[in-house]
C-alpha cells in the first residue's frame, strides 16, 4: 500500500467503529438500547411495592440493589451533587432507615442552589416525593402546586405527574385528574415509558384506592423492567433515539444507502402525526432531539420515499422554534437549549431549502452565538459532559453555508477549540463531568466491560473527541476517511464521500455544499498554477 493511500489511525478507528455498529443493528434496521438501573426509580418502586401485597422476590431484589448503591456513595449529603443526595435520601427512607433532619435541611440547601432542581416545577415534584417516602416531611403547598399546574408549557409526562400530585391531595372517583391518568396509561402499563411518571402515578392511585386495574398494569410494567442486579431504569428503552443517532453516524461515515435502508424505513415509521418523533416506540410525546437527528439522517439518506418524512419533520421543527430563535426539547415556549438548537439547525440545513428554513436557521445560529461563554463552552442541559454541547456546535458550524455569518462561524469555532484545549486531560480525552480527573471512555462503570477500540461508544459518545475529530478533519485531513478506505480496500461498503451539490447526492443532498476537502483545494490550486505557467510561457 502506498503512503498516500495508507489509513490514518482516525480513518481506521472510524471504519472499525462502523463495522461494530452495523453488527449490532437488528434486521429491521433499529438498535436496541436498554438503560442501566438508577437509584431513584429503584427506591421509589421499592416504596410502592412495600405498600402492596405479594412481590416478595422483587422487594428483596430492589432492597439489595438500594443497599449496594448506597454503599457505593458517601452517605454525607454535603459531599455529593443534588441529584445524588436526593436519590440517597429517598433510598434510605425506602429501606426503612431514618433520615436525620439535619441531612434533610442540607439537602434542601443543595436543591435550592442547583440550577436544574431549583426550577419551581421540579421543586414541587421533589418535595412531593420526599413527603411520600420520608416520614414527617411536609407535603407540597397547595397554592404552589396550583401555580405550577397553571403555568402550562409542559410535556406529557410532566403533566401526568402533576395530575397525580393533584389527585393525591384531592382523591375522588369523579376527578378529571383520575380520568386523565386512566386514559393516558399506555398499553404496556406505563405512562410514556417513563418510570418516574409511572411510579408517581401508581403511588397516587394506590393510596387513594382508585383504579386498581390501572395500578396492577402499572406494577406489571415495573416488574418487567427489573434488572438482573435488582434495579429499575429511568425509562423503558430509547430505541428510536439510538437508531436515529446510529444511522446518522453511519451515514456520515459513508456507509452505502442500501445498507441503511432498513433504518430509514424504521425511522419513517416512527414519525408521529405532528411530524416529530418520540424517543421510543409507544411514546406519544414527540421531541426536537429525536426529530432533528432523524431528519438529518433521512435527508442524508436521500431516498425519494423519505422526502415527505423529511419535509414533515422540518415543518415540525419550524413550528417548535421559540421567539428567541432557539429550540426547546418538547414544547414551544419552554426554555431553548443549546444542544437541541444546534441539532435543529443541522436538520433544517439538510432538509429541502426554502426561505422559512433559511430564516429559522439564521435566527437559531444568532441565538447560539449569544449562548457561548467567554471560555468557549456552553451550558449543559441534557448531558453531564460540558464538552457535549461544544461537539454539537462544531458539528453545526461545519455545515453552515459559507455565506451565513462567516466571521461569526470562525469566531465560535475558535472559542470551541480553545475550550477543548483547556479542558482536555493530560493523558488525552475529556472527562464526563467537569470535576472528573479521568477521561470518560477509559473509565468503565461498575459491572460494565471496559471500552475497546471496536466500541462504538468510543467515537460517537465521547463528545469532545468527536468535536475535535470534526474540526481537525476540516483543517488537517487530506481526504475523507471513507475515500481513503475505499481506495485501499476495494469492495468495502464505505463509498466515496461526496460533497453536497444541487444534483441531490452526497451527505447534504439538497444543495448545501460542504467545504471542499483539502485534496480538492490542492488539486484546484495545482491546475490554476499550470494554467498560469502555460499563459506565461
Amino acid at each position: 500500500m502506498s503512503e498516500a493511500h495508507a489509513l490514518s489511525p482516525v480513518s481506521l478507528a472510524v471504519a472499525e467503529a462502523s463495522k461494530a455498529l452495523l453488527h449490532q443493528m437488528k434486521p429491521d434496521g433499529h438498535w436496541s438500547a436498554g438503560c442501566r438501573p438508577r437509584l431513584l426509580e429503584s427506591a421509589l418502586t421499592l416504596h410502592l411495592l412495600r405498600g402492596l401485597d405479594n412481590h416478595s422476590a422483587a422487594k428483596a431484589a430492589l432492597s439489595t440493589y438500594c443497599c449496594r448503591s448506597l454503599e457505593s456513595v458517601r452517605l454525607d449529603v454535603t459531599a455529593r451533587r443534588a441529584d445524588q443526595s436526593f436519590s440517597a435520601a429517598v433510598a434510605a427512607a425506602a429501606l426503612g432507615r431514618p433520615v436525620p433532619p439535619g441531612d434533610l435541611a442540607r439537602l434542601r440547601t443543595l436543591l435550592d442552589a442547583d440550577r436544574h432542581t431549583s426550577v419551581p416545577r421540579k421543586q414541587v415534584v421533589l418535595q412531593a416525593l420526599l413527603a411520600a417516602v420520608v416520614p414527617g416531611t411536609p407535603g407540597v403547598d397547595t397554592m404552589m402546586l396550583a401555580a405550577v399546574s397553571a403555568q402550562g408549557g409542559t410535556h406529557q409526562w410532566v403533566g401526568q405527574i402533576l395530575a397525580a400530585l393533584r389527585l393525591e391531595r384531592a382523591p375522588s372517583p369523579s376527578s378529571p385528574d383520575l380520568e386523565l391518568l386512566v386514559k393516558t396509561q399506555g398499553a404496556d402499563g406505563s405512562w410514556q415509558g417513563h418510570v418516574l411518571a409511572t411510579v408517581v402515578s401508581l403511588l397516587s392511585l394506590s393510596r387513594s384506592g382508585l383504579a386498581p386495574d390501572t395500578v396492577d398494569r402499572g406494577v406489571e410494567f415495573l416488574l418487567a423492567l427489573l434488572r438482573e442486579r435488582g434495579g429499575i431504569p429511568f425509562i423503558r428503552d430509547q430505541d428510536t433515539w439510538v437508531t436515529a443517532l446510529g444511522a446518522l453516524t453511519l451515514a456520515e461515515a459513508g456507509v452505502r444507502r442500501h445498507v441503511m435502508e432498513p433504518s430509514a424505513r424504521y425511522l419513517r415509521a416512527a414519525q408521529l402525526s405532528d411530524g416529530g418523533r418520540p424517543y421510543a416506540a409507544g411514546v406519544t410525546q414527540s421531541d426536537a432531539d429525536d426529530s432533528a437527528v432523524a431528519v438529518t439522517f433521512l435527508a442524508a439518506h436521500g431516498a425519494p420515499e423519505a422526502a415527505p418524512a423529511v419535509k414533515a419533520g422540518a415543518q415540525y421543527l419550524l413550528n417548535l422554534q421559540n421567539s428567541d430563535g432557539g429550540f426547546p426539547t418538547f414544547v414551544r415556549g419552554a426554555p431553548s437549549d443549546v444542544e437541541i438548537t444546534a441539532k435543529c439547525v443541522r436538520a433544517l440545513l439538510a432538509s429541502p431549502p426554502n426561505d422559512e428554513s433559511h430564516r429559522a436557521a439564521r435566527r437559531a445560529w444568532r441565538w447560539l452565538e449569544t449562548r457561548q461563554r467567554a471560555d468557549g463552552g456552553f451550558a449543559c442541559e441534557w448531558n453531564l459532559s460540558p464538552a457535549f454541547p461544544v461537539m454539537h456546535m462544531v458539528d453545526t458550524a461545519c455545515v453552515l453555508p459559507a455565506r451565513t455569518a462567516p466571521n461569526s462561524v470562525q469566531r465560535v469555532l475558535a472559542r470551541c477549540g480553545r475550550y477543548l484545549d483547556a479542558t482536555s486531560l493530560p493523558g488525552g480525552g475529556w472527562p464526563l463531568r467537569a470535576e472528573d480527573s479521568q477521561a470518560h471512555p477509559c473509565r468503565p462503570s461498575p459491572g460494565q466491560p471496559a471500552h475497546t477500540p471496536d466500541s462504538t461508544a468510543e467515537f460517537r459518545h465521547t463528545p469532545a473527541a468527536n468535536a475535535r475529530r470534526r474540526a481537525g478533519r476540516r483543517a488537517r485531513l487530506s481526504e475523507p476517511p471513507a475515500l481513503r478506505l475505499r481506495r485501499s480496500h476495494p469492495g468495502t461498503d464505505l463509498p466515496h464521500r461526496r460533497s453536497g451539490s444541487s444534483n441531490g447526492k452526497g451527505l447534504y443532498p439538497y444543495g448545501y455544499a460542504r467545504r471542499r476537502d483539502s485534496h480538492s483545494t490542492d488539486k484546484a490550486a495545482e491546475q490554476a498554477q499550470r494554467k498560469d505557467t502555460r499563459r506565461s510561457g
